[in-house]
């Protein structure tokens, strides 16, 4: 899959399972995602609270990568 066939969606991080984390998207999905390569590199913390861009596959939403947090 070509990187601009990504959805990215901004929402805000409501709990956490093991090493992956549950999103609330602002159009009301949720979304099970981990970090980014970038994110685990730089030991960059997301804790609950904390508003996050994530990247989903157009086929999948219920998938995806935390890239930002904000």
């Amino acid at each position: 899959m070509a990187r601009s066939d990504n959805i990215t969606l901004r929402g805000k991080v409501t709990g956490t399972k093991g090493s992956q984390f549950l999103i609330e998207c602002d159009n009301g999905v949720e979304v099970l995602a981990v970090h980014s390569g970038w994110l685990r590199k730089h030991r960059i913390r997301v804790i609950p609270g904390d508003e996050v861009l994530v990247k989903v596959s157009p086929y999948d939403t219920s998938h995806g990568i935390m890239i930002q947090r904000l």
